[in-house]
């Protein structure tokens, strides 16, 4: 049966009204402050993390409990809640459980039994490779871990061009890729895996691309930079397919590959030579004061394609397959099962 859930009362003015301004019916009150990243562990964990500059702990049967840092914006090594972030972005976890957090201008790594350590990077804004703290980034905010245990992290500058650095667990820094003016072969943002080395990034351009090792680029799905404005969603085959805004990819242990679109309020996956709906049941208004062609946000549990998301970003399959969703306007965390249903698994 859905479920709408109701809302309570006022925690900010996005959970309310949305990114799009307008008025959200049914939203819960925000436990998370705005989560923008979600990883599962080997035992079901799932963590979470947001603007609220610490890591959140869910249990798989969802319990929720602080696991890294105290919430003030500070930079501080440490155990547990003695230790301090500054501007959490995106996360990823490693086969042996570590988890690697990019904050501010650094990578921090979170232990499985939550000791938190800077990797690399220090506290200046630069372009520098190094080891540790004698690198230097250039606001980074995604990551993801290679087969082989190398971290990938972009950096998108505002008003800048976009950079993909390799650091590996010891904290050496180098540049494997960097964007040019006007280069419309990539414009990563989201990144994840593929079990054979291959790089998925959800691209700028309105598409998702593939990057093999040896820095070959292909389209793999949408129009890339087909509509720069008003864009629309269209299913069907890879090569006449068009997405939003795609942000947000997980690879999950079969090889699918799945998107969080925040322009369209759904999840999308890509596969078999097709782009679907799996998850989400947004309704595209394009009058005339949504020329952006935003689509309706809200929140709805139930059947995975009558549910309903705010701006969902970071995305993360489990063990099992079960796909975990940071819905960020919602202030939750949204699980789609094996089973094709979507309930609200922790606020």
């Amino acid at each position: 049966m859905i479920r709408p859930l109701a809302c309570s009362g006022v925690v900010l003015c996005l959970a309310i009204f949305g990114l799009s301004g307008r008025a959200q019916p049914n939203r819960p009150i925000a436990r998370y402050y705005y989560p923008v990243s979600v990883a599962a562990d080997s035992k079901g964990n799932v963590y979470v993390t947001g603007k609220g500059n610490k890591i959140t702990r869910i249990t798989p049967d969802g319990v929720a409990s602080d696991f890294a840092g105290d919430g003030l914006v500070r930079h501080r090594d440490g155990p547990g809640n003695l230790a301090r972030f500054e501007d959490t972005k995106e996360m990823a976890i490693d086969a042996s459980d570590n988890l690697y957090v990019v904050d501010s201008n650094k990578i921090r790594k979170v232990t499985p039994d939550g000791v938190v350590s800077t990797v690399a990077g220090n506290d200046s804004f630069g372009d520098k490779d190094g080891v540790g703290a004698a690198a230097a980034f250039a606001a980074p905010h995604y990551i993801a871990v290679a087969p082989d245990g190398l971290l990938f992290v972009v950096e998108r500058p505002n008003g800048g061009t976009w950079t993909i650095r390799i650091v590996t667990p010891q904290g050496v820094v180098t540049t494997w890729r960097k964007g040019a003016a006007g280069d419309l072969a990539l414009d990563p943002f989201g990144i994840a895996f593929e079990a054979n080395g291959n790089l998925i990034a959800c691209d700028g351009g309105r598409c998702i691309k593939r990057v093999t090792p040896d820095g070959s680029v292909t389209t793999i799905a949408g129009l890339c930079g087909k509509r720069k404005t008003n864009p629309v969603y269209k299913e069907g085959d890879v090569a006449t397919a068009e997405l939003m805004e795609p942000q947000h990819v997980a690879v999950n242990a079969r090889g699918d590959i799945w998107v969080s679109d925040e322009r369209l309020n759904r999840v999308i996956s890509v596969g078999g030579g097709r782009v679907a709906t799996v998850a989400g049941n947004s309704k595209i208004d394009l009058d005339h004061s949504n020329i952006g062609g935003y689509s309706e946000p809200g929140h709805l549990d139930g059947p995975a394609k009558q549910a309903l998301f705010s701006h969902p970003q970071g995305i993360a399959f489990d063990h099992a397959g079960n796909l975990y969703v940071a819905d960020t306007v919602c202030g939750c965390i949204r699980k789609l099962s094996t089973s094709g249903v979507v309930t609200t698994f922790s606020q």
